[in-house]
């Protein structure tokens, strides 16, 4: 779902067709949908969850299963988050939409202002191309499944030394060092 100001083939090909093609999803499977505004570029929540009900039987009637919004107003009417920034890379829900997975990707428009913003829509593409895929993100894991609690100084250098034969790992240390001596 994009802005209407936003409704650019050629630019939505690029910022997000392509880079969603080359983490194998089936663009010819995607389809685009306005999303309504004012003249000044704004939408109220009320008219945006107007909008926003009368898609719904339309995309319903699509067997939809992935939204990805791409308008900070309406992704905040749909999932009823305060804050849209912390939701780039999560599946989200939606009352309004429960038969949905839902996903914030920032507006194209806003690499014009903001160049930086580019690796947070590509984390958001990341996040729709593996739901596709049915795989989890980073984000939706439980990470606490693997975690092990070393109590002993024993324990520790041993835990240690079994890290350095991964490639990559993430570790937590409060008040110790890592030194493994």
């Amino acid at each position: 779902l994009v802005s209407n100001r936003e409704f650019k083939l050629d630019e939505l090909k690029k910022n997000y067709f392509n880079p969603l093609s080359l983490q194998g999803v089936n663009v010819d499977e995607i389809i685009v949908y306005n999303l309504e505004h004012n003249a000044k570029g704004k939408v109220s929540a009320t008219d945006a969850r107007k909008w926003l009900a009368q898609l719904e039987p339309i995309l319903k009637s699509q067997y939809i299963e992935y939204v990805a919004v791409c308008d900070g107003s309406y992704f905040k009417a749909l999932t009823k988050v305060k804050k849209v920034e912390p939701e780039i890379g999560y599946t989200c829900t939606s009352d309004l939409w429960n038969w949905a997975s839902v996903f914030y990707i920032p507006a194209y428009r806003q690499l014009y202002f903001n160049p930086q913003i580019s690796p947070k829509i590509s984390m958001a593409l990341q996040a729709v191309a593996g739901a596709t895929r049915g795989e989890l993100s980073i984000f939706d894991r439980n990470l606490t499944d693997n975690v092990v609690y070393l109590h002993t100084t024993r324990e520790i250098q041993q835990g240690l030394r079994k890290l350095l034969s991964y490639s990559k790992f993430a570790y937590d240390i409060e008040t110790f060092s890592l030194q493994v001596d």
